[in-house]
Formats: C-alpha cells, sequence, structure tokens
C-alpha cells in the first residue's frame, strides 16, 4: 500500500511538472483529475485480468413468480470486479444459491423481491465451477434456475488439471494443485492452493500502464490543439 502511495505521488507531481512547463494552469487541473480517474480504472483492468468478477442478474417478480427479464438479452451478466455483499445485510426471506457441477453449494444470500411485482436486480461473487443458480422462496421452494454454463463451468471438479479447456491455479484451484516440496530429512509434499485474487505487483503495473497510456493521449492532443490552432491564424 506504502509502495502504491508513493508511485501515486511521484506520478502527479510528473504531470504538474510538465503542466507547468505547459503554462497552463487549465491542464493541471485536467491532468490530476485524469490520474484520479485513471486509478480505479486501473483496479478494474487488474481485476479483470485476474478472474475476478460478479455475477449480475437481471429478473423480474411478478406476484410471487421469478422470471428472467425480457429487458435483457441474458439472464445474467459478468462483471470485472469483486463481489460485495448488501449493507446491511437480509437476513431472512428469499435466497439465491450458487451450485458448483458437483452439487456442492458455493454461495448463497438473502434477498427481499419487490411488494407485487417489479424488476429486481441481483448480484453473486463469481466461481469458474459454478454451474446453477437457483432462487427460493421463503418456503425454500425453488423459483427459478439459471444454467450459469450451458457447455460446462471452466473448472469442472474432475480432479484433473485441464489447461486445454482453460483450468488453472487461480479459477480451479481444487483441480489445478500448486505442489511445494519441503526440504526436510523426510521430504514431504505439502499440497495450497494459490488464492485467485489480484496479484499487487500486476495491479501496479496496470496502473502505470493506464495512466502513461493516458498522459501520451494528453500531450499529443495538446500539441495537435496548438498545431491547429497556429495553422489557423497564419493568413
Amino acid at each position: 500500500m506504502k509502495l502504491e502511495t508513493m508511485l501515486r505521488k511521484f506520478l502527479v507531481a510528473i504531470i504538474v511538472m510538465v503542466a507547468l512547463r505547459m503554462k497552463k494552469l487549465k491542464l493541471i487541473t485536467y491532468l490530476l483529475i485524469l490520474t484520479s480517474l485513471a486509478w480505479p480504472l486501473g483496479q478494474t483492468f487488474a481485476s479483470q485480468d485476474n478472474g475476478v468478477y460478479t455475477y449480475i442478474f437481471h429478473l423480474y417478480f411478478d406476484n410471487s413468480k421469478l422470471v428472467p427479464d425480457r429487458d435483457f438479452k441474458f439472464a445474467f451478466d459478468l462483471i470485472a470486479g469483486p463481489y460485495k455483499r448488501p449493507s446491511p445485510e437480509v437476513m431472512t426471506g428469499y435466497s439465491l444459491e450458487l451450485i458448483s457441477v458437483q452439487g456442492a453449494k458455493l454461495f448463497t444470500v438473502k434477498f427481499t423481491p419487490p411488494s407485487s411485482r417489479g424488476k429486481l436486480t441481483l448480484q453473486a461473487q463469481y466461481f469458474a465451477n459454478a454451474k446453477t443458480a437457483n432462487f427460493y422462496n421463503t418456503q425454500k421452494q425453488l423459483l427459478l434456475a439459471i444454467d450459469l454454463a450451458p457447455s460446462g463451468p471452466v473448472c469442472n471438479d474432475n480432479g484433473s488439471c485441464q489447461a486445454e479447456v482453460g483450468e488453472n491455479n487461480k479459477n480451479c484451484p481444487s483441480d489445478c494443485l500448486v505442489v511445494a516440496v519441503s526440504l526436510t530429512p523426510e521430504p514431504s509434499v505439502v499440497v495450497t492452493p494459490t488464492p485467485s485474487g489480484p496479484s499487487s505487483d500486476y495491479s501496479l503495473l496496470t496502473y502505470i500502464l493506464v495512466i502513461l497510456i493516458l498522459l501520451i493521449l494528453t500531450v499529443a492532443g495538446w500539441f495537435f490543439w496548438r498545431w491547429r490552432k497556429n495553422r489557423v491564424a497564419q493568413p
């Protein structure tokens, strides 16, 4: 975190120096705003590149019936970024459960539908081995089941790491195990799943890349504007 703060201050200092050299006060403000916008943008790219996603379900509730929202082509989407549980969290009521390809419960969250009818948008944590999203009422009666992977999930939980279908130790740690050998008088093997969260080093590299691209585009745009201005001013 300290390294990220130092990097951010360093990039802001470079922007201010460039802007002062151009003697454009408005440009300073613009570039500073650009940096602030680029930072969360870099976080989004880093999350996407590291397989961190969130399910977004588009539903319609009609007098105790739950169906996919017809205004959307698909019943759910995936967005880049970590899942955030609702606050305050609903403890009773209707529920959403994610079920793996092997039938294990991966995730559950409670929700409150509209009083009679209306659109309903729900979020859930992404799992590479999720196969079905089940929606239940207060009596645990199944209202709707959505197939999350018609052709099979990325991680099929079959105990074999299949790189040809996209499995790796990040999106399928149950199949693709990282083996570390400890050097002891009697060597033992320790199996450790690799966490699927975003890498801080990779995130920093993404931040730098996004900010540099935006800087290059800004400076190029400024020089183009000066060139156009001088050309129009010529008789």
